[in-house]
């Protein structure tokens, strides 16, 4: 046990150099730890804290994907390939990497929904990425939401759907991955709901949207909820037609959601919006998406007062609030041409051709933290999923092949996994069997041949 103690503090000293004082006051004490057991818990938790996250951010991202697996007369396999538009939603995803990413226009086939999350999120060593279930519509219309988190800081406790006309609107309820959630048993929640709208501008279409968000609202106002979105593409034009009125007016003197960057107006086609537009990137037409540049407002993402104010442990950021793609000059022309400099050139390019949307973006923020999942030192990196079930998975990368070992400790420094391995491949996939470990705190120490160490903290539920 004592060299691994030594190996936690060489690498907590050289990692966070303004907790100096303190650890060389512990490394003075090393040789009392053997009668002065008491004090290792308390060394461990001081070491583990050297890589939780002070504050934690939340990327939100709401986005239309636009007939994503969903084949029409018009929406074809040559004009809107799901294979051609994974290559377009990967760039965009590592551009944004949202936590949360609510999606409208997705075809009801499970295939598709599992295409986008293996082939545009969990790629490239990246496994944390998760969805929810799909709803079916059960009202003809073949199109459906769905919900993908980053499982590292969220989990989904609970799915359920609201029964509107054209078709369902989603609730998802998350849970954030608190560091000391083992512990407390205590966390934060936040409530999703995801909608798309009636599209059209004849009065009938308006009059099915405020039916769809009379039941919304409904739901909101009937549940015990204090953090939530509200997102979506609700096709509205104005903030004065019904449908909108309904999410965003007084209730009695209670106000459920708000517009967190307070821009209410007749949007559509109107330049003292340009900034916020989010439809459409195309003038012209590939026979698919729609036409007439940049000049509605139709994607949304509108947030609780709990959330506004930060009352219930979360608070949104409404200065972070934006169109991605959009530079606000573009109003009425493709997003493409004169040059946009409001991403990198290949974002711009993958949103143009990706969906006729584009995505909304909004951080929330948290005083809670999360366990930290990645360790990266020069010859070293380990990546894995947490908080961890029954098997711990590891994806660890190598400078060079080389003979390393895996330990795992409790948090009273009882070691409860020790395993040696001759020889890495550079790219290494492997499973340890958590079985029979209780739940709690755990450290993962890795160390190589040539010296190269990790030790990370992990809850094991």
């Amino acid at each position: 046990m004592f060299p691994f103690l030594e190996s936690l503090i060489d690498l907590a000293i050289a990692k966070s150099q303004f907790m100096h004082d303190y650890f060389c006051f512990f490394v003075f004490l090393q040789a009392k730890l053997y009668v002065m057991r008491k004090l290792l818990p308390f060394l461990l938790l001081l070491i583990g804290l050297v890589q939780v996250q002070a504050q934690d951010v939340i990327q939100v991202m709401q986005y239309n994907l636009l007939n994503y697996g969903n084949l029409t007369s018009y929406c074809t396999s040559t004009n809107n390939s799901a294979l051609m538009k994974n290559e377009h939603f990967k760039t965009i995803f590592q551009y944004a990497k949202p936590d949360i990413l609510t999606v409208n226009e997705m075809a009801e086939n499970s295939i598709y929904h599992d295409s986008l999350l293996r082939n545009t999120l969990n790629v490239d060593g990246e496994t944390a990425y998760k969805r929810a279930t799909i709803t079916s519509t059960s009202q003809g219309d073949w199109l459906v939401n769905m919900l993908y988190y980053n499982s590292r800081k969220l989990t989904l406790q609970k799915h359920e759907a609201i029964n509107t006309i054209v078709r369902a609107t989603d609730v998802y309820r998350m849970y954030y991955n608190a560091a000391d959630l083992a512990e407390t048993e205590d966390t934060v929640f936040i409530t999703h709901i995801v909608t798309h709208l009636k599209a059209g501008t004849a009065t009938d279409d308006a009059a099915d949207r405020a039916t769809m968000t009379a039941a919304i609202m409904n739901y909101i106002q009937t549940h015990d909820i204090q953090n939530y979105l509200f997102s979506g593409d609700l096709n509205v034009y104005t903030s004065t037609e019904t449908a909108y009125q309904n999410l965003i007016k007084d209730y009695s003197g209670v106000h459920y959601l708000y517009d967190p960057i307070d821009a209410p107006g007749a949007w559509n086609n109107n330049a003292a919006f340009s900034a916020i537009h989010s439809q459409s990137t195309h003038v012209s037409s590939n026979g698919c998406a729609s036409t007439g540049g940049l000049d509605d407002r139709l994607d949304f993402i509108l947030s609780s007062g709990a959330l506004m104010d930060g009352t219930h442990g979360m608070q949104i950021q409404p200065s972070t609030y934006h169109v991605l793609g959009n530079d606000g000059a573009h109003f009425n022309l493709t997003i493409v041409s004169p040059t946009n400099t409001s991403a990198p050139a290949d974002v711009i390019t993958a949103l143009y051709n990706a969906s006729d949307h584009l995505p909304i973006l909004v951080q929330i923020t948290t005083e809670q933290s999360y366990l930290a999942l990645e360790e990266i030192t020069d010859a070293l990196s380990v990546k894995f999923q947490n908080p961890v079930d029954q098997q711990l998975n590891l994806h660890l990368s190598f400078a060079k092949p080389e003979q390393y070992s895996i330990r795992i400790y409790d948090l009273t420094g009882r070691m409860h996994t020790s395993l040696e391995f001759s020889e890495s491949n550079i790219k290494q996939d492997l499973s340890i069997d958590l079985q029979g470990m209780k739940s709690g705190i755990y450290f993962l120490h890795i160390k190589t041949a040539n010296g190269q160490e990790s030790v990370n903290k992990f809850l094991k539920r």
